[in-house]
């Protein structure tokens, strides 16, 4: 499908309140969308038809018995994300962020994972090793970079994500809970800023069509 130059470039990041950033106008579909938890420890364009978009979504525990109880769409919650109260070594946390196409196109889709930069040392610098049920067949996981105190992993959707959904194939978990390792001591705890530490989910999406065979060279078209 040969490109309109009129097409444009739109990138709608959801922080917190879901506020919508505005950037000049480009020739590639764009969009993105992202999720905020903070763990406390114990003691572009405007695009108004929404015809390329990308949300996050999350089955969520709501009454803390491990349980998966509810699916919520991040921008229906006030602060952006849900609080996890009182955890300790080796708690399992529900979690599962999901990329939704909610465009009328085929998109490659990348995840960001934000964390603190203190709890990137309390696990050596392997986040992997807590984030249980991320398919690595599904996901690449492309590498992490440091900028703000924060430490930030990329992931790469192998697939394309189709704009239809008849059979939910227009939207990909990317882990389903946060493991705390049960090695860590109460030192070790008490070294986290405030007693806790955020972590901030993003999922950014580009158009398929005309951008390459996969998700990793089209975001390098696009994105540059």
């Amino acid at each position: 499908m040969k490109l309109n130059k009129k097409q444009v470039f739109t990138l709608a990041l959801a922080v917190c309140l879901i506020a919508i950033l505005s950037f000049s106008t480009l020739a590639w579909f764009t969009d993105s969308d992202d999720v905020t938890n903070k763990f406390h420890v114990a003691t572009s364009t405007e695009d108004p038809d929404d015809i390329f978009s990308i949300d996050v979504m999350e089955k969520i525990d709501t009454d803390g018995d491990g349980v998966i109880d509810s699916t919520v769409d991040v921008g229906d919650v006030p602060n952006g994300g849900f609080d996890y109260e009182r955890i300790y070594p080796s708690a399992e946390l529900v979690k599962q962020p999901i990329a939704v196409n909610t465009g009328a196109y085929d998109q490659y889709v990348r995840m960001h994972v934000t964390i603190d930069k203190q709890w990137d040392e309390l696990v050596d610098g392997d986040l992997n090793k807590t984030l249980k049920g991320l398919d690595t067949t599904k996901w690449i996981f492309a590498g992490k970079t440091e900028a703000n105190g924060k430490e930030t992993y990329t992931y790469y959707l192998v697939r394309v994500l189709p704009h239809s959904d008849p059979d939910n194939t227009g939207r990909e978990t990317l882990f389903t809970h946060v493991i705390i390792p049960a090695e860590l001591t109460q030192a070790d705890m008490a070294t986290l800023q405030g007693g806790m530490f955020t972590m901030d989910i993003v999922a950014e999406a580009v158009q398929a069509d005309n951008t390459g065979d996969n998700a990793v060279d089209a975001f390098a078209l696009v994105m540059g």
